[in-house]
């Protein structure tokens, strides 16, 4: 991480205007991508996920700042390990602003999820990554992740069902 670099790591409170500030910062950054859906979050759709992801307990987001600015976030879910009878977290959403890429702040970040993951009792953190993202999965083997495979039935695979209709607003 280059010197200038004063990194801070915080959970998201979702009922604080400055936290919300910061997601849609980042997340806007991410939508824009081509790897999100190519274009920012309207103000509407921004209203009904501070709303929604308030009123879910089980969600858990993170952010980065340096000197104040946010630089990357994380959105978790909990799930559940029914074979380990115990909680885990999947990173849903995770993005690093690009002039802070490689620099250590992605690291930092899921180094201080690990933390929060483990104090709360969490038996392990999942993510996806999609195949061609090679800085990721460099970062993510970095500090001990692995792609889940079972020796018998071979390696997972995420898929998905899409659900809401075309006209819901919604690009995958």
């Amino acid at each position: 991480m280059r010197e200038s670099v004063k990194l801070k790591v915080v959970h998201v409170n979702f009922t604080s205007e400055e936290h919300r500030q910061a997601l849609t910062i980042l997340l806007n950054s991410y939508a824009s991508l081509p790897v999100g859906q190519g274009e920012a979050l309207s103000t509407d759709r921004l209203a009904a996920i501070w709303r929604a992801l308030g009123e879910r307990s089980w969600v858990h987001a993170f952010l980065a700042y340096d000197h104040m600015k946010p630089v990357a976030m994380a959105i978790c879910l909990e799930g559940f390990s029914t074979f380990q009878c115990a909680p885990l977290l999947n990173i849903h959403d995770f993005y690093v602003s690009e002039d802070f890429q490689g620099q250590g702040v992605g690291k930092a970040l899921l180094l201080q999820i690990a933390e929060e993951a483990k104090q709360a009792g969490f038996c392990k953190i999942t993510l996806e990554v999609l195949e061609n993202n090679l800085p990721a999965k460099a970062l993510y083997r970095s500090l001990g992740f692995v792609p889940y495979h079972n020796p018998i039935a071979g390696n997972a695979e995420f898929w998905q069902k899409i659900l809401l209709s075309e006209n819901s607003g919604i690009r995958h």
